[in-house]
């Protein structure tokens, strides 16, 4: 299990991949966690964001575009 700060630490590294649109850091990113790590770095990232529903919105579809490149293309 990973600690509180590890947590808040990973959502903001995802954060800051995601904002910049660093499709191969983002391939990068997701290969070097299990799903369930993504998960929860996913999820504190979106109750960080809970007001900005469109943000997090673009964000989900950035990860799931770019998990199922890695699927599609065996990456």
């Amino acid at each position: 299990m990973i600690d509180l700060d590890e947590l808040f630490e990973r959502s903001d590294e995802l954060r800051s991949i995601l904002d910049e649109s660093r499709e191969t850091d983002l391939s990068e990113y997701v290969k070097k966690y299990t799903s369930d790590e993504i998960g929860e770095f996913f999820s504190m990232l979106i109750i960080k964001m809970w007001d900005d529903v469109w943000e997090a919105t673009k964000y989900l579809r950035a990860i799931t575009d770019n998990c199922l490149n890695q699927m599609k293309f065996g990456l």
